[in-house]
């Protein structure tokens, strides 16, 4: 069984220990990442108000631009209609300047790995597309 909320609390640590902890926001709806245009919140759906990134890292000016998930199937269990809202969460986000990124449980376990010398960094330059937001934004 795997215990999520541990996930999380790691994540946390690795992503405080990189960007600060001040710059690390848990469970931050999509609403207040993609606020920038008050106007559309009546025209979007239900789960948009009520998603939640599980964690939204800020710039230097605490600007949401870059927000990390476990991927679909990380507990072991693919759920269609979550999947669905995660990749229109992912388009709305890259929309307003925020890149999303969904960590497999495959890349988790080799960044919690002392011996594989991959880190959330390493991991950031491979998932981030050319041409896409630039982490030199973030730091």
């Amino acid at each position: 069984m795997i215990n999520l909320e541990l996930h999380e609390a790691q994540l946390f640590r690795i992503l405080a220990s990189l960007f600060g902890k001040e710059r690390v926001v848990y469970n931050m709806s999509l609403n207040t990442v993609c606020e920038e245009d008050k106007g559309e919140l009546g025209r979007r759906e239900t789960w948009w108000i009520q998603y939640k990134c599980l964690f939204a890292v800020t710039d230097i000016h605490y600007n949401p631009r870059l927000v990390i998930d476990f991927a679909p199937g990380f507990n072991g269990v693919i759920d269609a209609e979550q999947a669905y809202r995660r990749d229109s969460a992912k388009s709305a986000l890259n929309t307003h300047g925020v890149h999303y990124i969904g960590i497999t449980r495959e890349e988790f376990n080799r960044i919690l790995d002392p011996e594989s010398h991959f880190g959330l960094l390493q991991l950031l330059e491979l998932k981030v597309e050319k041409g896409d937001i630039s982490l030199d934004n973030i730091f």
